[in-house]
C-alpha cells in the first residue's frame, strides 16, 4: 500500500524537491485538488516543504489548519482569508495553476512543478466559468497577463447523451479575430486562437449555444474542456 501511495504521488525520485532547493529551504505547497496523494508524498519525503495552502478545493488535510486562498482577478494575486497577499521564497504547485515565477524544478509525470517566487504569489492565468469536472458554463473565459501574442489551444468535447445528434457551436471573441467554431455531439476538436495582446494582456471569451441542464444537476451546461494551453510567439 504504500509503494501504491509513493507512485501515486510521486514520478520522480522522492527527495526531488529538496534536491533542487535545499533541505532547508522554504517550500510552500499550494494544493489545488485532483489527487491529493502528490501533496501528501511530497510533503513527507521534502522536509523544505514546509506550509501548506489550499485553492479551491477541500482541504489537503482536513482538520491540517491550512488556509484556502481566493485569486484577485484584477491582479492574479493570491489572497487569504483576511484578503492579504501571499508572500512565498517558492511554490509547488500543480503546473496548470500558472504560477509567475522560474521554474527549478518538474516532476512531469504528476503534473506538479516548484517555482521560485521570491515575493508575492500570484497567478499569470485565469478562468472563469470552467468547473472542476472539466464542464464550462454556457459561457467562460480565459486571461493571461504578460501575454506575448501566440497561440492559445483549447481542447473542447460534448457530450453524447446530453446532446445527442445536435451540433454545439462555441462564439470566439477577445483578444483575437471573431469566429465560430461547430462542435457535433461526438467530436473532440482542439480550438486554436490566434492572439493579438491588449496592453500585454490577452483575453478570449467563448459563448456556447445550445447550453443544456441534464438531469440531476442544477447547472446549464455548455462544453467539455480538456485544458487550455498557450504557447507564447517566437521571438
Amino acid at each position: 500500500l504504500s509503494a501504491a501511495a509513493y507512485s501515486t504521488g510521486i514520478g520522480a525520485e522522492r527527495a526531488w524537491i529538496d534536491k533542487a532547493v535545499g533541505r532547508n529551504a522554504d517550500v510552500t505547497l499550494l494544493y489545488s485538488g485532483d489527487n491529493p496523494y502528490r501533496g501528501w508524498e511530497n510533503e513527507f519525503w521534502n522536509r523544505s516543504v514546509r506550509h501548506v495552502y489550499d485553492f479551491g478545493t477541500p482541504p489537503l488535510i482536513a482538520g491540517g489548519g491550512e488556509q484556502p486562498l481566493t485569486v484577485q482577478q484584477s491582479t492574479g494575486r493570491y489572497l487569504d482569508p483576511r484578503l492579504r497577499v501571499v508572500q512565498v521564497k517558492y511554490v509547488l504547485a500543480d503546473s496548470s495553476l500558472q504560477i509567475v515565477g522560474e521554474k527549478v524544478a518538474e516532476d512531469p509525470g504528476k503534473g506538479m512543478a516548484v517555482y521560485r517566487v521570491d515575493g508575492v504569489l500570484r497567478t499569470s492565468t485565469l478562468v472563469n466559468g470552467w468547473y472542476g469536472d472539466t464542464w464550462t458554463k454556457p459561457r467562460f473565459d480565459w486571461t493571461r497577463r504578460e501575454c506575448t501574442a501566440g497561440l492559445l489551444r483549447v481542447q473542447v468535447h460534448s457530450d453524447s447523451q446530453l446532446y445527442a445528434g445536435v451540433t454545439q457551436h462555441i462564439a470566439i471573441s477577445g483578444s483575437t479575430t471573431p469566429f465560430t467554431s461547430p462542435l457535433p455531439s461526438t467530436a473532440t476538436r482542439t480550438i486554436v486562437v490566434h492572439l493579438v495582446p491588449r496592453g500585454g494582456v490577452c483575453q478570449v471569451r467563448f459563448a456556447v449555444t445550445p447550453a443544456r441542464k441534464p438531469p440531476n444537476d442544477v447547472r446549464r451546461l455548455g462544453v467539455l474542456v480538456s485544458g487550455f494551453e498557450y504557447v507564447p510567439a517566437a521571438e
